[in-house]
C-alpha cells in the first residue's frame, strides 16, 4: 500500500494508544488503534487490520494501491475544481458605497460610490439564469456584497426572487447570503430579507465597543457597534440564519476574549436559532487606512492567535467551525464570479474596480478570457507544493495577498507555518464536536 502524502496524524487522541488521522485532500477523518500506524507511515499492512478496514482506508484516500495514483488524482481534482461549473459561486455587488470607513478594508479607496440600478439588476438576473441553463449548474451560492449592500437593496429585491423561482423549478440548489456590516440591519430591513428568502446574513463585530468603533467608524460619526448590537435583537428567527464574524489582527487580538464572552451570552438568549460565531484574520489590503497592514499576522502569528481564541471559544461553548483556508481561490477558477455594479465581471472582491483585473462583463461571460484572467487560469502555482500535506488547504496561498506582499500575483503565498501551528487544534475541536468515524 502507498500512504497518502496528505495524512495528518494525531497520536494518543481521542484516547491513549489511538490515532486520529485526517486527510486534507479528501477531507476524511478516521480513528484507529496505534497498532496499525505503520500503514500510514510506510504502507505496510498490519495483521491487525482486517480486509474490510483496509478497504475503508483505501476508499477514504488514506492509502492507495497504485504508485503515482495520488499525484494524478491531485492534478485531476485541482483541474476539475478550476473548470467545472456544476457548482458555482457568484458575488453581486449592489453598491460600491459604504457607510463605514473600516481601517483594514480590502477595497480601500479604490472604489467609487456607484450603485447597481434596477434595470441592471434585471439584466444580471436574466444573464445568470441563462448561464445556469447553459452550464447545467446544479448548485449556486449567491452572495450580495458591497461596499455595504444594504445601502442599495433594490438588486436583492429584483435578483433573489427570480433566481429562487428558477432554481426551484429546475432542481438547482440555491443558497443566498448577504454580507453586511450590520449597521443597517434594522427591523424593516431584516423583514425584507426574510421575505426574499435570504438563507444567511453575516455581520461583523471586531471587539468590545471601543475597539470595534475605532476599527469600523461610521462616516457620519456615532457608534457602529451599538447599531449592530441593537439590530441583533430582532434577528432571532429560523431564517435567515445569522453568522457573526470576528476579524482579528495584532490590533485587537488581546481584546477578543471580551467580545467572545458577550457573544456567548447573546447567542444563548436566542430561541429560534443558534447564531454561529467564527473568527477570521484580516488580510493585506491595497490601500488600508493608517497603514493597517502592519497589524496583519504572519502565518506563524496567525496560528498562535487562532489556537488561543479557539480554546477560549471551546470554554464558552462556542463551536469552532471555521478554518482559514486559501483553496480553491476564486481568482484561479472559471466558476467564481464577482458581478460589479454595471454588470462587469471580476474573479475576486478584492480586485473589483481595478480595470486590469476585469475579466469581461456578464453579457459576454463565455467570450475568450482576458489576458490576465487566462494567465490566472493556466498558471498553476500550486504545482510547486505537490509534496506539502497542506496543499489542499492552501493551494499555494492567496493570489491577491501575493500581489500585495511581493508585487507578483504568481509567487507563492505559503501558509505552511499557519497550518503546522493550528491545524491539529482545529481537527481535534471538530472531532470532539461532531466526527466519530471509527474502524
Amino acid at each position: 500500500m502507498i500512504p497518502s502524502k496528505y495524512n495528518i496524524i494525531i497520536r494518543d487522541f481521542p484516547e491513549q494508544r489511538q490515532l486520529l488521522v485526517y486527510n486534507t485532500l479528501r477531507e476524511s477523518m478516521v480513528v484507529v488503534d496505534d497498532a496499525i500506524e505503520d500503514i500510514f507511515m510506510s504502507g505496510r499492512t498490519p495483521r491487525e487490520l482486517d480486509p474490510e478496514g483496509l478497504d475503508a482506508l483505501v476508499r477514504e484516500g488514506f492509502v492507495y494501491e497504485q504508485e503515482g495514483y495520488e499525484k494524478n488524482l491531485v492534478q485531476y481534482l485541482f483541474a476539475s475544481r478550476k473548470y467545472s461549473k456544476k457548482a458555482v459561486e457568484t458575488v453581486i455587488m449592489t453598491t460600491e458605497a459604504c457607510n463605514l470607513r473600516c481601517k483594514y478594508c480590502l477595497e480601500g479607496e479604490l472604489i467609487a460610490p456607484r450603485s447597481m440600478d434596477e434595470q441592471t439588476a434585471h439584466n444580471v438576473a436574466q444573464q445568470l439564469i441563462e448561464r445556469l441553463k447553459a452550464h447545467g449548474t446544479k448548485r449556486l451560492t449567491l452572495d450580495f456584497f458591497g461596499g455595504e449592500p444594504l445601502l442599495n437593496t433594490t438588486p436583492i429585491a429584483v435578483i433573489a426572487p427570480k433566481l429562487r423561482e428558477y432554481c426551484a423549478k429546475n432542481e438547482v440548489y440555491l443558497h443566498i447570503r448577504v454580507t453586511t456590516n450590520g449597521t443597517l440591519l434594522d427591523y424593516e430591513c431584516y423583514r425584507l430579507l426574510r421575505r426574499l428568502s435570504v438563507d444567511k446574513i453575516q455581520v461583523t463585530i471586531d471587539g468590545p465597543k471601543d475597539v470595534h468603533d475605532y476599527r469600523k467608524p461610521p462616516i457620519d460619526g456615532g457608534s457602529s457597534f451599538q447599531s449592530i448590537i441593537d439590530n441583533l435583537q430582532h434577528c432571532d428567527n429560523e431564517h435567515p440564519k445569522l453568522q457573526i464574524r470576528l476579524n482579528i489582527d495584532a490590533h485587537n487580538v488581546a481584546r477578543i476574549n471580551e467580545i467572545l464572552h458577550y457573544l456567548a451570552s447573546t447567542v444563548k438568549g436566542f430561541i429560534n436559532q443558534v447564531p454561529s460565531v467564527y473568527v477570521a484574520p484580516t488580510e493585506l489590503a491595497f490601500c488600508p487606512s493608517e497603514n493597517w497592514n502592519r497589524y496583519v499576522f504572519s502565518p506563524a502569528e496567525k496560528a498562535t492567535a487562532m489556537v488561543k481564541i479557539w480554546g477560549q471559544m471551546a470554554e464558552l461553548g462556542l463551536p469552532v467551525a471555521h478554518l482559514p483556508t486559501y483553496y480553491p481561490c476564486g481568482v484561479l477558477t472559471d466558476w467564481a464570479t464577482v458581478v460589479g455594479v454595471s454588470g462587469e465581471l471580476y474573479c475576486c472582491t478584492a480586485l473589483a474596480g481595478i480595470r486590469e483585473f476585469q475579466r469581461g462583463d456578464l453579457s459576454n461571460e463565455d467570450a475568450q478570457p482576458t489576458g490576465v484572467h487566462l494567465e490566472f487560469l493556466t498558471t498553476d502555482v500550486w504545482n510547486q507544493c505537490l509534496h506539502c500535506m497542506f496543499l489542499p488547504l492552501c493551494g499555494g496561498g492567496c493570489r491577491v495577498q501575493s500581489l500585495i506582499r511581493t508585487g507578483n500575483a504568481f509567487n507563492l503565498d505559503c501558509q505552511r507555518e499557519f497550518f503546522e501551528g493550528a491545524l491539529e487544534t482545529y481537527i481535534k475541536a471538530n472531532y470532539l464536536a461532531e466526527c466519530r468515524t471509527e474502524i
